[in-house]
C-alpha cells in the first residue's frame, strides 16, 4: 500500500505540482487490488481528471517493480523515529540544564499505547 501511494504521488506531481501531498480518498483493502483500481478510487475526489490508461504505463510498472525500495525506506524510518525523538528530548533537557533550569524527563504512560509517552517537566527559576 505504501508503494501504491508513493507511485501515485509521483504521477500526481508529474501532472500538476500543486497536487503534491494532496489528500486522497481512503481505499479499503488496497492491498487486494491492482494499482490501476487503487489509483482510480484514490483520485476519485480530485477535480483533475485521470484516464485509467494514466495508471498503466511502462513507467508505472517499472516503479511498481521497485516497491521494495519504498518498503525499506519506510521500515528504516519507523525504526529510527523513536530514537530521533528521544535524542531531541534529551537535547532539550541538556539545553534547559545548561540554562540553569531543573528538568525531568519521565514516561507518562505505557509505551505500548504510544511511543510518544514521555513528558518533559521543567521548573523556571
Amino acid at each position: 500500500v505504501h508503494c501504491y501511494r508513493a507511485v501515485l504521488e509521483k504521477i500526481l506531481v508529474t501532472r500538476d505540482k500543486d497536487l503534491r501531498h494532496t489528500i486522497l480518498k481512503s481505499v479499503a483493502k488496497a492491498h487486494q487490488m491492482s494499482f490501476k483500481d487503487y489509483a482510480i478510487k484514490a483520485t476519485s475526489n480530485l477535480k483533475t481528471e485521470f484516464a485509467s490508461s494514466d495508471f498503466d504505463t511502462p513507467e508505472v510498472r517499472k516503479e511498481l517493480d521497485s516497491c521494495w525500495e519504498v518498503v525499506v525506506y519506510y521500515t528504516i524510518r519507523l525504526a529510527l523515529a523513536p530514537v530521533l525523538e528521544t535524542v531531541i528530548l534529551l537535547d532539550r533537557c541538556v539545553a534547559l540544564h545548561e540554562a540553569g533550569h531543573h528538568n525531568l524527563l519521565l514516561p507518562l504512560f505505557d509505551p505500548l499505547l504510544s511511543p510518544r509517552n514521555q513528558i518533559l517537566f521543567a521548573v523556571k527559576k
